[in-house]
């Protein structure tokens, strides 16, 4: 595991480098935890030897992961960076993600006026 968050209503979510969570195959890099079983948020991630470095909320409840992918639950041009909102249960691209043959964010914060920020190496 390299990320950890909980939600509003205690849900774990964890972000790494493993393709199993709780023996849930689907889970690949990121999973969600109710304090007895592990599942998926959507479809798994995929990319070459995908992983999550950070997640964080926002206000509204939306997780934002980051780390090394290509997609996030089937959903394209997420490049490293992707929005899963809890509601509709879906994952969403920002923008097309980050660019370059390796697309990799390290880590996330908002900033003073809720601007979503960044880091790539």
């Amino acid at each position: 595991m390299y990320a950890l968050a909980c939600d509003a209503s205690g849900i774990l979510y964890a972000g790494g480098w493993f393709e199993t969570a709780g023996g849930v195959a689907s889970t690949r890099g990121i999973a969600k935890g109710n304090g007895t079983a592990w599942s998926a948020l959507g479809s798994r991630l995929a990319g070459s030897d995908p992983w999550v470095n950070a997640l964080l909320f926002d206000t509204s409840g939306n997780l934002y992961a980051s780390g090394r992918f290509a997609s996030a639950g089937g959903v394209e041009y997420t490049q490293g960076i992707a929005r899963w909102n809890p509601l509709t249960q879906q994952w969403s691209p920002l923008a097309e993600g980050v660019g370059g043959s390796n697309p990799q964010v390290e880590a996330l914060a908002f900033d003073a006026i809720g601007d979503l920020r960044l880091h790539a190496p």
